[in-house]
């Protein structure tokens, strides 16, 4: 995820200057094929960032997380370590709370990883500058999507 943050940062000058391609997008016939996209500018470092990353980056982060929830509990219960985890006196909530609580750090890792290959690249790359907010905000923007995911295959896997 580093090295997917800082090429989709690098790769901006190379689209930064199309500013046809801005008028092209919104023409009715990519209206209508795409949706209404609003003020959303592909050449400016937001739009290309909320197109080209914050646009794909829940799919990807979507498979770790079903995997992850899966693998909670019908990991080990495939393996059978899950009978001798749960033969100790730790209550079944605490055991699943504190691995969905791992989940939540590993997520965060991820996001956290993303942002400074997107930081990295920011610093070979000076027509890109937005604000660090702005990068902030749309990977914490993610979480919840994760979290939803990563809770429903949980419970999918418990039942």
């Amino acid at each position: 995820m580093v090295l997917m943050g800082l090429y989709i940062v690098i790769a901006y000058p190379t689209i930064g200057g199309l500013e046809e391609f801005s008028k092209v997008m919104k023409s009715p016939l990519f209206q209508v094929l795409l949706g209404d996209i609003g003020e959303m500018d592909w050449t400016t470092p937001q739009g290309f960032l909320g197109i080209e990353l914050f646009s794909w980056i829940p799919l990807i982060l979507a498979v770790y997380a079903v995997m992850f929830g899966i693998n909670i509990t019908g990991g080990e219960e495939a393996h059978g370590t899950i009978d001798i985890l749960l033969s100790t006196p730790t209550p079944r909530w605490q055991v699943i709370a504190e691995k969905f609580l791992a989940y939540i750090v590993g997520v965060l890792f991820i996001l956290g990883t993303t942002v400074i290959g997107m930081f990295i690249g920011i610093v070979f790359t000076p027509q890109m500058q937005p604000a660090a907010s702005v990068i902030a905000w749309g990977m914490l923007n993610l979480m919840p999507t994760m979290l939803f995911i990563g809770a429903l295959a949980l419970l999918l896997s418990t039942l």
